[in-house]
């Protein structure tokens, strides 16, 4: 048998190696276009399908998808939904570092997912959950080998929660989360930041980075955990415990938890705090800055303070660490209760003033027994100060508290401050007294102080001495107890009489809170001497102003007296009762004098006050009825009207009319006998006027009634009487300069500037 010939065997070859060749071809082609055809409708709806059952309940959607056996898969419009077909993440532009035979052959290592310029919606549920993390849940698998990395880069941020006032939005969100192989942990790393001010430069920012321990975690112990947040003028709107509040955060902190311990330490300031809410009742809480810096613990129920440093506009704290941390610190309660008063319970129109004290703290946190043990707690201010000591117990509940002290007033600042309010004379002293409070802080704020607190505070007042007035050793003490503030009676002696006062507060009425007196407060048989005549009496019998030789006693009955207090209270300061004169006697001030004149009887030496006097205190007047000086046993002077507080006059003289006004004519003082005319005074105590005008009319109406009288007795008989001969033997009438000089001796006499004859 022969060989074959050359050509063709190179004909059989060739014919071999072309059948090879399209049977590589035929087996190549649908493997080169199996990635072409994942990316064909049919094949994305399938893939979308196997997808979203694993997403269940969440779901995927894919505008299209491009494998390649080479290079990156990539997707066009990947869109994420929650499980009620909300969108939490939208990307135009999608990219998976797989190629096709990774994604086949090389799972569970997913390698890389990144989402170019996503748009975040997320939502945090009323339940707490994240609806973003609950859609991608299913993905975080418990196989160890897992192996993934997700990033959204340069992407925006909006995020919703029950938590906050407004959405948190950021113009700028990058975000990776990786899911490495056990044993590593899940973490996770967050930078926010908004668009810069031009005026302020850099915008602000917010970095959170976390891990999360899903491997080897105990039975009934949490997985560990570790957050690290950093900000840096970073906004909020967040609102907790009925209370709204917003700010700027900066700074840091972290925080961990590990076998059951947790830990956590940072450095805070909270910029332009702004707090307002139901829990703060109308108040509005504004800070400039509040600054805390801190190093915590806590395991089994028990605190570790290592470091507490907090700083705000009213007040600070500080602890030296340690097992038994001593915490020291201080607190402006001006501060705090102008920025919180409704908060505090305390009363409508009652609002502190700058000289309110502050409080200074040193304690003893024992976290065995969950208290707080007070070595020194001091309230001081310019008028006094308060030392206290005792404990803060169920600090995690109703935080008790149990303390006893003693307050010491500053009798030299108090004075100093009665000379220049009230008079420079104004003195009082006494002694420290004990203090007590009881009850739960923790129910201040949701009851009110006064309901939450028994407390008792006061002083020993061992004298006081005001426009004359001198008052005896009394205790001065003021209680909260079963949601009232009361004053103890007042039971003690004033200038020699008794004094009792049984003061009511009322500090929930509409119109503001006010100190009540009624019926059973009263003076009795007070001394009278010039001062208080002058400065206290004055107001309630004008006679009395600039009177001397003032001498006798005085009672003041009482039927309602209301003394607002607070600077905001719309109460009108009110008294209504009655004064009584018991033998007050004097010499005559300017006014009574004045008046004495005007009838001729500027030579009354003495006068005095035996009955009582109807009194009125309204809309910073003095109102009087009823007071009369006896001018022997037929006659007297009556005067009506009122003296303002700043001792301006508007009163009513009825005068008797007397025989020296009528030149002591039988006939005229006949006619004029018992008649009285009316003269009214205005300007004020150190100058009294008569108004000119009303005299008039006065005068007009007295000459009416003179005529009338003076027909009923005869104007025969009046004629007559008129035309009588003057005495020979009756003495010259006085020169003028004669009455002059006898008008001045008679005052130097009341002035006791001369002996008397």
């Amino acid at each position: 048998m022969s060989n074959p010939s050359p050509d063709r065997e190179k004909r059989r070859r060739s014919r071999w190696w072309k059948a090879l060749a399209a049977l590589a071809v035929g087996l190549l082609l649908p493997v080169a276009a199996f990635p072409w055809f994942l990316g064909t409708p049919p094949a994305r709806r399938w893939l979308m399908a196997r997808a979203n059952r694993a997403l269940t309940p969440g779901g995927l959607e894919l505008g299209s998808i491009s494998f390649s056996w080479f290079g990156p898969t990539r997707i066009r419009d990947f869109v994420l939904r929650d499980a009620e077909g909300d969108r939490v993440a939208f990307s135009r532009n999608a990219t998976w570092d797989r190629n096709l035979w990774q994604v086949l052959f090389d799972r569970p290592r997913y390698g890389t997912f990144v989402l170019d310029r996503p748009a975040l919606d997320i939502e945090r549920r009323p339940d707490g959950t994240v609806d973003l993390f609950e859609t991608i849940k299913p993905i975080l698998t418990k196989d160890p080998w897992t192996d993934l990395l997700v990033r959204f880069d340069r992407g925006t941020l909006r995020f919703r929660s029950a938590g906050l006032t407004e959405p948190l939005t950021a113009s700028r969100a990058d975000m990776t989360l990786r899911l490495p192989p056990a044993p590593g942990p899940l973490a996770w790393h967050l930078a926010l930041s908004k668009e810069p001010d031009p005026a302020a430069g850099a915008g602000p920012t917010l970095a959170i980075d976390g891990t999360y321990e899903r491997w080897n975690v105990p039975a009934g112990t949490p997985p560990d955990l570790a957050v690290t947040l950093a900000g840096g003028q970073w906004p909020w709107a967040i609102e907790a415990k009925d209370v709204a509040s917003t700010g700027r955060l900066d700074g840091w902190l972290k925080f961990a938890r590990k076998g059951g311990r947790w830990d956590s330490e940072g450095r805070l300031s909270l910029l332009d705090l702004n707090a307002q809410g139901p829990r703060l009742k109308g108040d509005r809480l504004k800070f400039d800055r509040v600054t805390g810096a801190w190093d915590v613990s806590a395991n089994a129920g028990k605190f570790a303070i290592r470091r507490l440093d907090l700083t705000a506009p009213v007040g600070t704290v500080a602890t030296d660490g340690g097992e038994t941390p001593r915490v020291r610190g201080t607190l402006d309660l001006a501060a705090l209760a102008t920025r919180l008063p409704h908060a505090l319970g305390l009363p409508e129109g009652m609002r502190p003033e700058p000289e309110m004290p502050r409080l200074r703290f040193d304690a003893t946190y024992r976290p065995e027994a969950d208290r707080i043990d007070l070595a020194e707690l001091v309230l001081a201010s310019r008028y006094g100060t308060l030392e206290a000591s005792g404990s803060l117990s169920d600090l995690r509940g109703d935080q008790m508290a149990d303390l006893r002290g003693t307050l010491t007033p500053d009798w030299n600042a108090i004075n100093a401050r009665l000379a220049d309010r009230v008079e420079p004379g104004a003195r009082v002293t006494g002694k420290p007294r004990g203090v007590t409070l009881r009850g739960s802080l923790g129910r201040v704020a949701r009851e009110g102080a006064l309901k939450a607190i028994d407390a008792e505070i006061g002083i020993e007042l061992t004298g006081a001495d005001l426009y004359g007035m001198k008052l005896g050793p009394t205790p001065i003490v003021l209680r909260a107890r079963d949601g009232a503030l009361t004053l103890d009676p007042i039971e003690t002696t004033l200038n020699a009489g008794t004094i009792h006062l049984g003061p009511v507060l009322a500090l929930d009425d509409k119109d503001g809170p006010a100190l009540k007196l009624g019926p059973e407060s009263s003076i009795a048989d007070a001394e009278v001497n010039d001062t208080v005549s002058h400065r206290v009496l004055s107001f309630v019998a004008p006679v009395l102003d600039n009177a001397t030789r003032a001498r006798g006693r005085v009672s003041v009955a009482l039927k309602d007296a209301v003394f607002p207090l607070g600077n905001d209270s719309k109460r009108k300061l009110m008294v209504d009762g009655s004064v009584v004169f018991n033998d007050v006697e004097f010499l005559p001030g300017p006014l009574a004098h004045d008046r004495l004149a005007l009838i001729g009887r500027d030579d009354q030496p003495g006068l005095k006050l035996d009955e009582p006097i109807s009194l009125t205190i309204a809309d910073r007047r003095v109102t009087q009825h009823g007071l009369a000086l006896p001018l022997g046993k037929l006659t007297r002077i009556e005067l009506d009207g009122w003296v303002d507080f700043e001792r301006n006059l508007n009163l009513t003289a009825r005068l008797p009319v007397t025989s020296k006004m009528v030149l002591n004519r039988p006939v005229l003082s006949g006619i004029v006998e018992g008649t009285k005319f009316e003269v009214p005074i205005r300007g004020t105590l150190q100058k009294p006027e008569i108004d000119k005008d009303a005299m008039n009319l006065a005068l007009k109406g007295f000459g009416k009634a003179l005529l009338e009288r003076s027909l009923t007795q005869g104007i025969p008989g009046l004629i007559e009487r008129l035309a009588q001969p003057r005495d020979p033997n009756a003495p010259p009438p006085l020169t003028r300069e004669e009455r002059r000089d006898r008008r001045l001796d008679r005052r130097a006499l009341r002035r006791g500037e001369v002996p008397e004859n």
